[in-house]
């Protein structure tokens, strides 16, 4: 929005009105006017930091893309400051944690600290991907509905 103002008050100073509020504005001196020259520099640098972010950007979408084409592009299945609940059937207890740090393991999995939120502490040094679907669950919905057919394996109801 500032750029659209400093370009229109350029353009009425370049048109000959003068600019708006200008002291040293002359008709034959429209082009070393100070105060044109100060606002034709303002819009400039802000086009200029505008093309030098949008490159930046560009680069690096170029980068994640390529990085994912080549499978090398690594994605968590969360993040820091994301909830995780762990069931807990011997106590017949879900257990609300938030993941603290994400640390990449030799093993080429990621592996997610916890701090305990809700419940009992389970697994103290965190978890695996692996055990995502398993004991440790993205929805408080599926550690429910999965505590639930540990009981009922656990009283035979289930195979």
């Amino acid at each position: 929005m500032a750029e659209k103002k400093l370009s229109e008050e350029l353009r009425h100073c370049l048109d000959g009105n003068g600019c708006v509020n200008c002291t040293c504005y002359e008709q034959k001196s429209v082009l070393t006017c100070r105060v044109l020259l100060q606002k034709a520099y303002e819009v400039v640098k802000s086009y200029e930091g505008m093309y030098e972010v949008m490159r930046t950007l560009a680069e690096k979408l170029h980068e994640y893309t390529v990085l994912e084409e080549q499978g090398l592009l690594l994605k968590p299945k969360c993040v820091p400051g994301d909830y995780v609940w762990e069931t807990n059937a011997e106590r017949n207890i879900i257990s609300e944690y938030e993941v603290s740090s994400i640390r990449y393991g030799i093993n080429k999995t990621f592996h997610y600290m916890l701090a305990l939120r809700d419940g009992i502490y389970g697994e103290l040094d965190g978890f695996w991907d692996k055990d995502i679907g398993k004991t440790v669950f993205l929805s408080k919905e599926a550690a429910e509905k999965a505590l639930k057919e540990m009981e009922d394996r656990k009283n035979g109801e289930i195979d």
